[in-house]
Parts: C-alpha cells; sequence; structure tokens
C-alpha cells in the first residue's frame, strides 16, 4: 500500500474519532444548534484562514507558483465537469425543492473544512499552499454560479463576498508574503500557528453535530440522496483522475495531484447549508446531505485515493 494512502487511513480513522466526539456532544447537549453555527463560523472565517496564511508564509519559488496557477485552473475545470455531471446525472424528475440543493451538494466539496485537514496530515502543512488556491476558485465559482443555481438569478451574487472572504483575503496577504519573502512579527506567527492548530479538531466537531441533527435511517430511503453520494464521492473525483492521470509528472507532480485528488473526494460542502438557508433552499435537506457524505466519505475517500495512486 503506498504511504500516502496508509497515511490517509489513519487520518480518516482520526477524524472520525472527532465526528464521533461531536456527535455525542450534541446529543449530550453539550454543544447547542446555535453554538454548532457559532464553531462552524469560527473555523470557516477565522481557523482556516490562519492555516492558508501559514501555508503561505514559506520561501519563494517560481515553481510553486506555477503550481498554485495550475491548482487553480483544474479547480475551475473540475467544477465544470461537475456541474455537467450534476445536470446528466441529476435527471429531470428530482424533488423540486431539493434538486438545486442536491445539484450545488454535487458540484462543491468541502475543500476547507475536511481537505485542509487531510492534506496537512497526508502530505504535509506546506501542501495546504495549493488547496489554499482551490479554495479562491471555490469562492469565486460559488458566490457566481453557486448563488445562480440556488436562486435562478445573478441578482444576489456578491462580487464584494467573494473579495472580503477571509479565505481570499489571507490567500492576497500570503501571495505578497510568500513573493516579497515578508514574515509576520514572532508574536503574530506564533497566534496564527496556534489558532490554525485547532483546525481538524473543531471542523470534525462542528460535522458531528450535525450528524447527530440528521435522521439517517430517513435519509437514506431518500433515492436523490444516495445519487448525491454516489455523484459527489465517487463519479464526480473518478472523472477528475481520469483528467488528471494523463498530465506527465514532469508538467505537474505526483503530490500536487494528490492535493487536487482530496479536495475533489471530500464530502459535500458544508456552505451547502449555509447557502440553501440563506436564499430560501431547504437548510435541512442541505445539512443532511452535509452529514451523511461525511459519513460516507470515511470509506470512499481512502478508496479514491488508492486508486488516484496507481494511475496518477
Amino acid at each position: 500500500m503506498d504511504e500516502s494512502v496508509a497515511i490517509m487511513a489513519q487520518q480518516v480513522i482520526a477524524m472520525f474519532i472527532m465526528l464521533m466526539a461531536g456527535y455525542a456532544a450534541r446529543a449530550r447537549n453539550l454543544v447547542s444548534a446555535e453554538g454548532s453555527h457559532s464553531i462552524s463560523n469560527l473555523v470557516l472565517y477565522v481557523i482556516n484562514p490562519m492555516v492558508i496564511l501559514t501555508s503561505l508564509t514559506t520561501t519563494f519559488e517560481p515553481g510553486k507558483l506555477v503550481n498554485l496557477a495550475w491548482c487553480i485552473g483544474l479547480t475551475f475545470a473540475a467544477f465544470a465537469l461537475a456541474a455537467l455531471i450534476s445536470r446528466l446525472g441529476m435527471g429531470k424528475n428530482a424533488d423540486p425543492q431539493k434538486a438545486n440543493v442536491a445539484r450545488y451538494a454535487i458540484i462543491f466539496s468541502n475543500m476547507g473544512f475536511v481537505g485542509i485537514p487531510l492534506v496537512q496530515n497526508v502530505l504535509g502543512t506546506e501542501y495546504v499552499f495549493y488547496v489554499s488556491g482551490c479554495i479562491a476558485a471555490f469562492t469565486f465559482v460559488g458566490w457566481t454560479y453557486g448563488v445562480w443555481l440556488m436562486t435562478g438569478s445573478l441578482e444576489q451574487a456578491s462580487p464584494a463576498k467573494v473579495a472580503t472572504n477571509p479565505a481570499v483575503i489571507a490567500l492576497t496577504i500570503g501571495i505578497v508574503f510568500f513573493v516579497t519573502g515578508w514574515r509576520l512579527p514572532a508574536a503574530v506567527e506564533s497566534a496564527v500557528d496556534s489558532l490554525g492548530a485547532g483546525n481538524t479538531g473543531l471542523a470534525m466537531i462542528v460535522l458531528g453535530t450535525y450528524l447527530a441533527n440528521t435522521n439517517i435511517k430517513e435519509f437514506l430511503r431518500d433515492p436523490l440522496t444516495l445519487k448525491v453520494c454516489v455523484l459527489r464521492l465517487v463519479v464526480v473525483p473518478l472523472v477528475f483522475v481520469a483528467l488528471l492521470a494523463p498530465i506527465p509528472d514532469t508538467v505537474l507532480s505526483y503530490s500536487i495531484k494528490l492535493v487536487l485528488v482530496v479536495t475533489q473526494a471530500t464530502p459535500v460542502a458544508g456552505m451547502t447549508a449555509m447557502f440553501a438557508d440563506l436564499f430560501g433552499g431547504d437548510s435541512s435537506y442541505g445539512a443532511g446531505l452535509v452529514s451523511i457524505t461525511t459519513l460516507v466519505s470515511l470509506v470512499t475517500m481512502p478508496l479514491v485515493l488508492a486508486l488516484a495512486t496507481a494511475v496518477c
């Protein structure tokens, strides 16, 4: 077994334990629904940007900038493929109350909450540098095409939301530091590192609380839920692996390909529930999809990565 697959399997087991801790905390009401939402915002808007900023505080190399551009471009390509797969795979008979939420769920993966911790632990913190580019692409597409998908209109799409997203701000500051060689003051850098260190545990606890609020049996009886699971966790990442496989290692290294595969193999984005709530969709269904696909992904992600290591 490839070492990265073994590390990922170990990390997935650790994530499952943390997920169950969040589940138990919510089930015993140690964390309220409001508390879960607050922790989610904390991870999304504070902790994740700290991880991104830490990953970009590194020695400048032109090759890293080229690889970052590849990651951004290929993430845009992945969204286009996923949008096509969601349109073809969903069919015309989907429940209209859930269809747009389901399509969003198929297209957008949880590359921040789940992707960053996995890349950190499987490949190393320095590779979060490339995940940050993927998240920037996610933010742009999510607040444009994603808004259109949820509402049928671009009126509520907000360029300001993209520009002021903390992950994009952290990416911008980080790239300036990366290119110029500037460093944060020692005390600030220590604070940023310490905040970022809480990313994995807090993210998994939040997802565990989502799971505790989900009627798993009811969701698994829903054909649309099963379709989303298959398309999001199996079809989209495998089609993406097929896209990456022919690219020579001299153009895009094996490790960068694995970063990209991890970001696309992750479960449904937490923003699915948030956007559904924000734009009048079925937010409870969105939260259920986040929960169910997170649980199922603990099995599918190592399998997808194992295949990627064999063909990439």
